[in-house]
């Protein structure tokens, strides 16, 4: 937590540094609008810990996730860009069969981001932007068993990290006040401190267990590391006139 409010205090000076010295230029703000896809290179857990089990079937795999988010864009120079946002990657599950019982996890996650960016171009109507920043992603998970199985069933184990961003977006002005984007990069996020609440009040953190249900010193880790790509719209306020 103290990390976590460092890396926040710190974002929070640098913005307000940059605003102060920005420069009157075009298309200073601007909120997006997007949706996409996320590819994880390994799920980590909700993949690899069923398979340790003799006997196990998993099907369906935790690869992919649908995604949207929103985020205010903030240029302090003409070719430098804030971007500030949120992500939400929708429900993902990984299903499996240990013995005849069968389970599904699944899984969703949330994230915060600030990415400072450098614009190829900036004065056109087409651009290219490189940019790059810390994040702070939360994940939620579900592990159910229609037939109550020996691996333990829980809703709504949650847990954070301290990830980063990677992408470029390349822009088209469609007009003055509206642009559209098409982006692609790579995510840095891996959490492992993943716990729950119990019907008694009781916390847990969600470590590997063995068939039977016995709890091992192994942590469980889902990791969201990969590629994606997105659209989106960008609604610029109080353009220029003259671009």
């Amino acid at each position: 937590m103290r990390k976590l409010t460092l890396a926040l205090a710190a974002i929070i000076v640098i913005l307000m540094f940059s605003a102060s010295q920005a420069e009157e230029i075009y298309h200073q703000r601007a909120i997006e609008i997007k949706g996409g896809l996320a590819y994880f290179l390994d799920a980590g857990d909700p993949v690899d810990w069923p398979k340790t089990f003799v006997g196990s079937n998993v099907g369906d795999e935790m690869l992919y996730s649908p995604a949207f988010g929103i985020s205010v864009l903030y240029r302090t120079h003409n070719n430098f860009v804030w971007n500030l946002g949120y992500n939400y990657m929708l429900s993902s599950s990984t299903n499996y069969t240990v013995g005849v019982t069968a389970y599904e996890e699944t899984v969703s996650a949330s994230e915060i981001y600030a990415m400072a960016g450098f614009i190829i171009n900036p004065s056109g109507r087409l651009n290219l932007s490189l940019t790059t920043g810390p994040t702070l992603t939360i994940a939620s998970m579900d592990r159910i068993s229609p037939a109550a199985g020996t691996l333990r069933e829980f809703y709504g184990a949650n847990g954070k990290s301290i990830g980063i961003l990677a992408m470029a977006n390349l822009e088209y002005l469609l007009r003055n006040d509206l642009g559209i984007k098409l982006g692609a990069g790579f995510r840095g996020a891996s959490i492992s401190n993943l716990g729950f609440v119990d019907s008694n009040e009781q916390q847990h953190d969600v470590m590997w267990t063995t068939p039977a249900g016995a709890v091992t010193p192994s942590s469980y880790t889902i990791d969201f590391s990969g590629f994606f790509a997105e659209f989106g719209f960008r609604f610029y306020l109080t353009p220029k006139d003259n671009w």
